[in-house]
């Protein structure tokens, strides 16, 4: 990536390749496999140690799907808090007919 008559910081190449690497292999998590994967087959060339120090370990597939289904807060990886705001309306439970309006 070079262009004549262009100056960039010393790295900068570098740097630029290891953004290419996070973006196409990051951790997505896969709802028919119910686990994180990478959103492109890492090619066998890849140094997996580099990768990883760029997209991380990943989550253990339990923890994984907790946040996918929102069960789990991606943060702390723990369960949201079941406290609601009152000023908000509960949400009916599956099954359960619509509150009617009291006008």
């Amino acid at each position: 990536m070079r262009l004549e008559g262009l100056r960039v910081d010393k790295g900068y190449e570098e740097r630029f390749a290891e953004a290419i690497l996070t973006f196409r292999h990051q951790w997505v998590y896969c709802p028919t496999a119910k686990e994180l994967v990478n959103l492109t087959p890492v090619p066998v060339d890849v140094d997996m140690a580099a990768l990883r120090r760029l997209i991380g370990d990943g989550h253990p597939p339990d923890i994984a799907h907790g946040i996918a289904v929102a069960q789990l807060d991606p943060v702390t990886c723990q369960p949201f808090s079941q406290v609601r705001d009152p000023r908000m309306t509960p949400l009916p439970t599956v099954g359960s007919e619509p509150p009617l309006a009291s006008f």
